[in-house]
């Protein structure tokens, strides 16, 4: 027969390694939870880095031609709009402008190219 004292300490070891197999589990897990998440901050970061490079390498203007507009800023009052449209006037029918007679440099109209 098995003494009181024997059955406590059966008792107490089987409570210790069901204690000590959910721990392992545990750690399992997270070890586990920890590398994927892990995995994934580093391929957004890559994928981060590699869409800024990409963003600085390109030129994304539509137009060559395009003018470049800044405007002031409260932080950098240097700056201020440096376009303008054009102030071309439409040609009469003998040719001459009307108005003030100022063409813009930016980008011929189309009475001007077929001159």
């Amino acid at each position: 027969m098995i003494s009181e004292k024997q059955r406590r300490r059966a008792l107490a070891r089987a409570k210790w390694e069901r204690q000590n197999s959910r721990r392992e589990s545990a750690r399992k897990r997270n070890q586990q939870l920890t590398v994927i998440l892990g995995t994934v901050c580093v391929v957004v970061l890559i994928a981060f880095a590699g869409w800024g490079v990409h963003h600085l390498a390109t030129d994304d203007s539509d137009s060559p031609n395009a003018p470049a507009i800044t405007y002031k800023t409260p932080t950098n009052p240097a700056f201020s709009t440096i376009y303008s449209p054009p102030t071309t006037t439409a040609p009469t029918s003998s040719g001459a402008t009307t108005g003030s007679g100022t063409t813009s440099t930016t980008a011929p109209t189309t009475a001007e190219t077929t001159r």
